[in-house]
């Protein structure tokens, strides 16, 4: 029962409140004035509070600004300096202003609006502003102004480096870097005088009051592996800005910028083997004591010293020898086989006839290959130490013809009771043991086809077991003799 009559009750009681009427134009008026009023009662009674941030990182932004209208930038450290930079700040206004404000919703930035058109250090006030609007450069919070009686930072002012940034059009060096190439072996070498870089110049962009201490661009090629031939790599982007002393300039900022991203960079290969010189003698004995004995006194001369052949000269105690070494290069690779396979230079030694102990024999320098020693003759001679020069008079009587058998001509010597001089060199032992009458001289008609008198070469033959002796046939000591060749009465 009494449950059902707890609605009744209720009802009955609501039903004496008096009935809410709805209000007229002028008491709804009267209604907004006394809100707003108590509203700002409410205000002006409420004490100011404080807000308090701990901000790191300064705008640096200087878009819209009088700086830009100067053409300034903020050099990179500036920059890094300015986003580590912590700032304290203290916000002072109505609970009604500041009250729902937050740290992530206000930025320090740097006034520009004093600053000056010269680039260098200048110290600049800062200020705090809402990040919101930040494309519009944010609305700044000042003292006194809607309801913020009081901003203070600290530091409320920053050093900056301001420049201009100019551009200069400097070389590309040709010395190129390549840390990680090597050459695929001993006898290929990079040809470092002539790389190719292409483009040969680039403009480089940056701070006008440092720009001027760029000389020129040195380029890195990062590729790796082993050059066997010329190559051509293209995309090379990493490089380094050099002073003239050739040092380099700090850029890991990105102060400075290239015009071009990447270069072409040719490496020239080429091929080269620095060789032992050495050579033949010919018309030699089968004999290698003969044979050794020479080849031990050959005498190489230059204008820088005289050597010995490989093999045959005296040990420097370090295993090597006083031997003359020619450097050879081509750039052909179809020739680089050729230069692998021989193991010195071979000139072209006089034969045994042509060796004095007297005289040099002059060779020239010269090859298929290009010669980069700067040697473009040699003078072979032959060390007189245990040798001997002899002359032996033969008289002409004594010399028979060779090749004289053509009809229709007859040979008379010029002087035929005069007397040849033969020059033999040796071992005074062995020329001791040689009379005049040992020697057997011929003259060769072969070459000589017409009437008239004629210098005839002499050809000598030594006897047998003459030991270490031979006949000197050089310019100075050629044998010859003068016979007449007359046609025969028919």
């Amino acid at each position: 029962m009494e449950e059902n009559q707890t609605p009744k009750r209720t009802g009955g009681l609501l039903s004496a409140l008096p009935k809410l009427r709805r209000p007229n134009r002028a008491n709804l008026f009267l209604l907004i004035v006394s809100f707003a009023s108590a509203l700002l009662v409410w205000t002006m009674l409420v004490p100011d509070q404080t807000k308090a941030f701990h901000l790191e990182g300064i705008s640096a932004d200087l878009a819209d600004t009088q700086a830009e209208s100067y053409n300034l930038k903020l050099l990179p450290e500036s920059e890094a300096a300015l986003a580590k930079q912590k700032v304290e700040v203290s916000i002072l206004g109505n609970i009604s202003a500041i009250g729902g404000l937050e740290e992530d919703d206000v930025e320090v930035y740097v006034d520009y609006e004093k600053v000056k058109k010269e680039p260098g250090d200048q110290t600049l006030p800062l200020g705090l502003r809402y990040k919101k609007d930040r494309e519009n450069g944010g609305k700044e919070i000042r003292s006194d102004g809607g309801g913020v009686a009081k901003v203070e930072l600290d530091p409320s002012t920053i050093n900056v480096s301001l420049d201009r940034f100019d551009s200069k059009t400097v070389p590309v060096s040709k010395t190129v870097l390549l840390p990680n190439l090597k050459t695929a072996d001993a006898v290929t070498r990079i040809d470092e005088q002539q790389v190719i870089v292409d483009p040969a110049t680039v403009i480089v962009k940056g701070p006008s009051t440092m720009i001027d201490q760029i000389d020129h661009v040195s380029l890195t090629v990062s590729s790796s592996g082993k050059l066997t031939e010329t190559k051509i790599f293209n995309d090379v982007s990493e490089f380094t800005l050099m002073d003239s002393s050739g040092q380099e300039i700090d850029n890991s900022d990105g102060i400075f910028s290239l015009q071009r991203e990447s270069f072409s960079v040719t490496i020239p290969v080429y091929y080269q083997r620095t060789l032992p010189v050495s050579g033949t003698i010919s018309e030699m004995p089968d004999d290698e004591e003969f044979q050794n004995f020479i080849y031990q006194r050959i005498r190489i001369r230059t204008e820088n010293g005289v050597y010995t052949l490989p093999g045959y000269g005296e040990d420097n105690g370090d295993g090597t020898e006083n031997n003359l070494f020619l450097t050879l290069r081509t750039d052909d690779p179809d020739k680089k086989e050729g230069l692998m396979t021989i193991d010195n230079y071979s000139v072209n030694m006089p034969s045994l006839s042509g060796l004095s102990i007297d005289e040099e024999y002059k060779v020239d320098v010269n090859s298929d290959y290009e010669v980069v020693t700067k040697i473009s003759e040699v003078y072979i001679s032959l060390e007189d130490t245990d040798l001997e020069k002899r002359v032996f008079w033969i008289p002409n009587s004594t010399i028979t013809y060779r090749n004289d058998k053509r009809a229709g001509y007859q040979y008379q010597f010029d002087q035929p009771n005069g007397q040849t001089a033969v020059t033999l060199i040796g071992r005074p032992k062995d020329l001791e043991k040689i009379q005049a009458a040992d020697l057997k001289l011929t003259a060769d008609m072969m070459p000589h086809v017409e009437a008239g008198r004629k210098t005839v070469n002499v050809g000598v033959e030594l006897p047998e077991n003459s030991g270490i002796v031979w006949v000197s046939a050089t310019s100075k000591n050629k044998p010859t003799v003068d016979i007449n060749i007359t046609v025969a009465d028919e």
